[in-house]
């Protein structure tokens, strides 16, 4: 090759070539993702209202919680309510002594009407002023049924929760 010659670049990359790699690169990317996302899912924890984040360990240094929460689907608990769709029910969430938890259903078992956190911070309270304790427990005496209450621990500082079936009150297994 003399100075004289001019010198001849590569011919450009065919078009159709690029296009047919481009889509070859593209299909082998969706198919490792197709063969990615079974395993996150097998290694992720189970999800549904048995295993339910329910409060943070920190917000009840406080004094108990009412907290709405959104169920995958319907357990026959008192006071479940259509939220457009989802069903929806509300929980009271205490720290106990002992560092145990508890989480009670915001709703009367005697007077079909939501309960609330009483003043006191101590006890809850539902709309014909009939109380419980925060463990769900009748405070009132007499036959009153207590509270539908729930399994509940503390997992790296979250209360998780089984919403599935009440440990207490009515619908509890016997």
């Amino acid at each position: 090759m003399t100075h004289d010659q001019a010198y001849d670049p590569p011919p450009p990359l065919p078009v159709r070539r690029a296009v047919i790699g481009g889509i070859a690169l593209f299909v082998v990317l969706i198919g490792l993702a197709l063969l990615v996302r079974p395993v996150i899912f097998s290694l992720a924890p189970p999800r549904g209202d048995n295993n339910l984040g329910v409060a943070s360990s920190g917000e009840l240094v406080a004094g108990p919680v009412s907290r709405p929460i959104l169920l995958t689907e319907s357990h026959a608990l008192l006071g479940e309510r259509d939220e457009g769709g989802e069903v929806a029910i509300t929980l009271v969430v205490s720290a106990l002594p002992g560092g145990t938890v508890a989480v009670v259903n915001a709703w009367s078992t005697v007077d079909a009407c939501a309960v609330a956190i009483a003043p006191d911070r101590a006890s809850l309270v539902d709309c014909r002023d009939r109380r419980w304790g925060l463990d769900g427990a009748p405070l009132d005496g007499g036959s009153q049924p207590p509270l539908q209450r729930f399994a509940a621990r503390i997992d790296n500082g979250a209360v998780i929760a089984d919403l599935t079936t009440p440990v207490s009150g009515p619908g509890a297994p016997r």
